[in-house]
C-alpha cells in the first residue's frame, strides 16, 4: 500500500490512517465540487492537507 511506503520512508506520519486520509481528500474534492471555488483554492487547500500528513518534528 502506498500510504504504508511512505510511512515507512518516512515523508508521511506514521499516526496517519486511511480513514483520516480520505476524509480530508473528499472533503475537499467535496466543497471544491459544490461551491465555485477561484482555481487557486483547491491547490491551497490541498497544500494545508499535505502539510498536516508530513511527520511532525
Amino acid at each position: 500500500m502506498l500510504l504504508i511506503r511512505a510511512q515507512q520512508q518516512g515523508p508521511v506520519r506514521e499516526d496517519l490512517g486511511m480513514p483520516e486520509l480520505l476524509a480530508h481528500l473528499g472533503a475537499v474534492c467535496m466543497a471544491v465540487e459544490r461551491n465555485q471555488w477561484n482555481p487557486e483554492l483547491p491547490d491551497r487547500t490541498l497544500g494545508v492537507v499535505f502539510d498536516g500528513c508530513r511527520p511532525r518534528h
